[in-house]
């Protein structure tokens, strides 16, 4: 919030800038989130969304309306660099492959 970044993303999505007083109406209404929570930070599912929202999917909940806020197409883009690496690691497995990474 210090940065400012989430403010200016807002103003972004809303296309005006945000005067301090509007700002300190919308604060609050808005979060940064990723709609895949696989321990590890992958930029394609990052997103800015209402906080409303990010409450009530919070965990995978309601998952085909999540999937429909953010498009499939967009969910699948999300995931496939776990998919690969899921892959990745059985076909290695399966091969007598270490793979220390």
């Amino acid at each position: 919030r210090a940065s400012g970044l989430l403010r200016g993303l807002v103003a972004a999505r809303l296309g005006a800038p945000l005067s301090d007083f509007a700002w300190s109406r919308l604060d609050g209404w808005f979060v940064l989130d990723t709609f895949l929570d696989c321990g590890a930070l992958i930029p394609d599912t990052v997103v800015l969304m209402p906080a409303t929202f990010a409450r009530r999917w919070n965990g995978g909940a309601d998952l085909e309306s999540w999937k429909r806020y953010f498009h499939a197409g967009r969910v699948q883009r999300g995931a496939a660099p776990i998919a690969t690496a899921t892959t990745m690691m059985v076909a290695s497995e399966r091969a007598g492959v270490a793979d220390d990474s």
